[in-house]
């Protein structure tokens, strides 16, 4: 069986949000880096902060995402702003849209 999961890239204005890997390993595309993910790993989202989370390795990432009940809608990065704030090659490769 193949899995095929993603979360879409996003940027989040103004709520921050915390994220906890409950099982799998993946990445995480986090403002103009990548970063490895793994069990009990917590990463902390500052507000309008683009981050992407990914599975890898043929088996699910499963997280628990915790953000104010009162925050915004999450808005899609259009390619203007891709082009002014991503610099990394590995991202720019890595970013799913």
């Amino acid at each position: 069986m193949k899995f095929n999961f993603r979360v879409y890239l996003a940027r989040i204005s103004p709520a921050l949000r915390s994220v906890i890997i409950i099982r799998g390993s993946g990445s995480m595309i986090f403002g103009d880096e990548v970063h490895e993910l793994g069990r009990y790993k917590m990463v902390f989202i500052s507000p309008e902060t683009l981050h992407q989370l990914h599975a890898e390795k043929w088996e699910p990432l499963r997280f628990t995402c915790i953000v104010n009940r009162y925050r915004d809608i999450p808005t899609l990065p259009d390619n203007e702003y891709l082009n002014k704030n991503v610099k990394s090659e590995n991202v720019q490769k890595k970013i799913k849209r």
